[in-house]
């Protein structure tokens, strides 16, 4: 490799920037970080200049777990924007960076296509998928005015999030849903020990063990792991390893996050050999 001295400050001696080398362009961009890293603590984020150098559109990133490349112009806003994202959404859910990275995002891109057609259903798919639903128990915590309790029912019970699948009233919309998601299963002609443990995970969720709950009454793995149902599948040797090893890996998840579209990647490894798909 030949290096050789390239003269700084480029805009004090060319007023117009087209006319500046690709050289100049690093010149510059390398003292702009300088000067915030100077100025702040935080880690800058990539700058949009990146798109001026004259072979922008070849250019490659690499960034932590994969790269960027491509059209560059066109791809690294969004690209940055869902890398971000997902470290929120990871945020939001209070999952480690292991449980995370068992989701099945294809699954779930798949489910969510009903949710984008207009900009109300996108809304409501971005409320969805970050836990956001407005509860009473929600309300309550931002106006101490406003009262926790569920409207639906008159048990007394505070609406949460876990509340919104457990409702008494909700009772006949579960049989309906069930009905219908077992139709589907028997179409599929899905193996009896992945209904089973389907069956297992939705019942978890609409009658679970008493427990403390975090983050809007969301079922936390760790306290419903030693619940009898769950362990019951667990150690049931006649269940292939690898599907037990998905409803492991789903209950980690959480069951109750299931109904958000967060599929644990193993149900699709275990089942890949099924004559029909099923995701």
């Amino acid at each position: 490799l030949d290096s050789k001295w390239v003269r700084g400050h480029a805009e004090r001696r060319k007023a117009d920037i087209s006319e500046w080398t690709d050289e100049e362009w690093a010149n510059d961009v390398a003292d702009s970080y300088a000067n915030r890293a100077w100025t702040t603590p935080s880690r800058p984020h990539c700058s949009p200049i990146a798109t001026n150098f004259l072979h922008h559109n070849s250019l490659q990133i690499l960034i932590p777990g994969g790269t960027i490349s491509g059209k560059i112009a066109r791809r690294i806003a969004d690209d940055i924007n869902k890398r971000q994202g997902l470290q929120q959404l990871q945020k939001v859910h209070h999952l480690d960076d292991e449980t995370f990275g068992l989701i099945d995002w294809e699954s779930y891109s798949v489910g969510s296509k009903s949710f984008t057609k207009t900009i109300y259903s996108r809304a409501h798919l971005a409320k969805h998928t970050g836990g956001q639903w407005f509860t009473e128990a929600r309300a309550h915590k931002y106006d101490n005015r406003a009262s926790n309790l569920c409207r639906c029912c008159d048990d007394g019970t505070p609406e949460s999030t876990t509340h919104v699948f457990q409702c008494s009233t909700r009772d006949p919309v579960h049989r309906k849903y069930t009905k219908k998601f077992i139709d589907l299963m028997t179409e599929k002609e899905l193996p009896n020990d992945i209904l089973m443990m389907f069956e297992t995970g939705i019942d978890l969720v609409l009658d679970p063990p008493p427990r403390p709950f975090h983050f809007d009454d969301l079922m936390e793995a760790e306290a419903i792991r030693d619940d009898d149902r769950v362990q019951k599948i667990l150690q049931d040797n006649t269940i292939r390893e690898d599907r037990r090893l998905a409803f492991e890996q789903q209950t980690k998840i959480g069951w109750s996050r299931l109904f958000l579209g967060f599929m644990t990647v193993e149900w699709r490894r275990s089942t890949a050999n099924l004559e029909h798909t099923w995701m």
